[in-house]
């Protein structure tokens, strides 16, 4: 393992592929995005379909006695939500965050393609589900509730053009305002009759967010899928100098040689997540809403994904000079194709089999490349503050599709250079 580090050390190139070329890549994007405010005096036409269809009058006469908000029993929480979405407002100038556009259900789709920002449909059961978040912390609480409530849950659904930077701002907005409302909607204590809102605090846009605050998860992930063309190019220059041909007959196993060499890559891409990370937060300024550690973990998860490509390419390419410029141009295709710079059509593959990530309930094309779960998990985290946990989906499809890519790059690299079976 320490012949590998003595290379890295000695190899300035190497030292910039992990290290300057993506930091040259943080620099272009910062120039070119790094001064585009893509919130303030920005306005986006969106559709809000609310289906919500109230609170039943049984519940209603039970908290009608117990100072609950009046508009919210006779019109329906959906309404008060559709309310403040519209009621948004830049606090420079008061201007709008968006415009509302009516449409009717069957037209969506031709809405959309007329550049329809987003449409989002509010559920029929979102009242009683809102409810069903007040009821559980009145029961935590050991405080009445309302014993009769019937236990529902509730999807609310955002459309738009998956391509269009607008559909994909508008969707990371509202996103936040919904959990920043239910967050902040209080608890309800049925004993005493009283109930805290604070819709003061809903405001989930920085006024100052920037192109380069929105695409800055995807240049990280892209960074870490550049490097691989370096630690590819090792493995094959070990071929090209005879070296594996004296490790197969010396007591060096495959399993000994890919061991050291994926400890060693995995150290340096920690080394280059936080690299890039500090990079960001030092020299350009970046200041996310969420947490460093969180992304510095997300990014170390991928690491596993990257090792297991470095190996496919070291198992299938001839020479390093080949794989260094097949796997450039490999990163820029999967850092596209994983929604790295933006969002990619819906390709479905199987329908709702995925309920439990950031993203669409359906099996994605995509979906089958580990960087895109990367992607989702990281800018949900930067941009709008979520604990892993939240991600928790878009992590374990992350680790399972890094271990599969892992095993099968492991397995092909030992088998075509060891000429033996693992």
């Amino acid at each position: 393992m320490n012949k590998f580090y003595r290379e890295f050390i000695r190899n300035k190139i190497s030292i910039g592929l992990v290290f300057a070329f993506p930091l040259f890549f943080l620099i272009i994007f910062n120039v070119s995005f790094g001064g585009t405010v893509i919130t303030s005096g920005s306005t986006y036409d969106i559709a809000v379909i609310n289906d919500d269809s109230g609170i039943p009058g049984d519940i209603a006469a039970v908290l009608n006695n117990t100072g609950f908000p009046q508009n919210w029993i006779e019109d329906g929480i959906g309404k008060n939500l559709t309310d403040i979405i519209f009621d948004m407002r830049y606090e420079e100038d008061g201007k709008a965050l968006f415009n509302r556009v009516v449409v009717d259900r069957a037209d969506i789709d031709s809405a959309i393609e007329n550049e329809l920002s987003l449409v989002m449909i509010i559920p029929e059961n979102f009242s009683l589900s809102i409810l069903n978040i007040l009821n559980n912390n009145a029961k935590l609480r050991n405080q009445s509730s309302i014993p009769f409530l019937e236990v529902v849950s509730a999807t609310i659904d955002m459309y738009g053009d998956e391509r269009s930077q607008a559909f994909d701002i508008s969707k990371t907005i509202l996103q936040n305002l919904i959990n920043t409302f239910i967050g902040f909607i209080g608890d309800v204590d049925f004993e005493t009759g009283s109930i805290i809102i604070n819709t003061e605090s809903i405001l989930p846009v920085r006024e100052d967010i920037t192109i380069f605050d929105f695409i800055a998860s995807g240049i990280f992930v892209f960074a870490t899928i550049l490097s691989t063309s370096y630690f590819a190019g090792l493995v094959l220059t070990d071929e090209e100098n005879g070296v594996m041909d004296r490790y197969k007959v010396s007591l060096i196993n495959p399993q000994k040689y890919t061991i050291a060499f994926s400890i060693f890559a995995f150290a340096i891409m920690m080394i280059q997540a936080v690299f890039l990370l500090a990079s960001a937060y030092f020299l350009f300024g970046f200041k996310p809403a969420g947490s460093f550690i969180y992304a510095f973990i997300i990014l170390v998860l991928l690491s596993l994904a990257n090792l297991g490509f470095i190996f496919t390419a070291g198992a299938f390419f001839k020479s390093s000079d080949t794989a260094g410029s097949v796997i450039g141009f490999a990163s820029s295709i999967l850092g596209f194709a994983s929604g790295s710079f933006m969002n990619m059509p819906k390709i479905v593959l199987i329908k709702n089999i995925l309920p439990f990530t950031s993203g669409s309930p359906d099996l994605l094309l995509w979906d089958l490349l580990p960087w895109t779960h990367a992607n989702n998990a990281l800018k949900l985290v930067l941009l709008l503050d979520y604990n892993l946990s939240e991600v928790i989906g878009d992590l374990i499809l992350l680790v399972i599709m890094g271990i599969v890519w892992y095993i099968i790059g492991l397995y092909y690299y030992s088998k075509r250079r060891f000429a033996i079976e693992v």
